[in-house]
């Protein structure tokens, strides 16, 4: 598929190349501007989610406090979908989740790790 775009040169563009929320082209059509999207194969979506997963990490990662609430519900948002795509069972993601909690423990005595030996295997 060939696709000719024509821009106006007192038009800004900005390159997105990423996955977005399903009402945003919306939102952008209706503050007046343009934007041209395309849908991601069901076949595909699952790595666009994952990718998106990266991006918004990232986003977290690097966000004041006021933000935070926002990030994790994006994040949150994200790991559904790919749930639902991928057809994982809740109660299966809940019970290998307390047996991961169970073995290795949580995340909340904040014990930041330096260095390991590494055996010979």
């Amino acid at each position: 598929m060939n696709l000719r775009i024509v821009i106006s040169m007192r038009k800004h563009i900005v390159i997105a190349n990423k996955l977005v929320r399903d009402k945003i082209p919306d939102i952008i059509k209706k503050e007046g501007r343009s934007c041209l999207v395309c849908r991601i194969p069901e076949k595909t979506r699952s790595l666009f989610l994952r990718q998106k997963l990266v991006e918004e990490s990232k986003e977290l990662f690097s966000c004041n406090k006021k933000e935070i609430a926002n990030e994790i519900i994006d994040l949150m948002e994200i790991i559904d979908e790919i749930v639902k795509i991928e057809k994982i069972d809740i109660e299966y993601l809940k019970k290998f989740k307390e047996a991961k909690k169970k073995e290795k423990g949580e995340f909340n005595k904040g014990i930041y790790l330096i260095y390991y030996e590494k055996t010979d295997d």
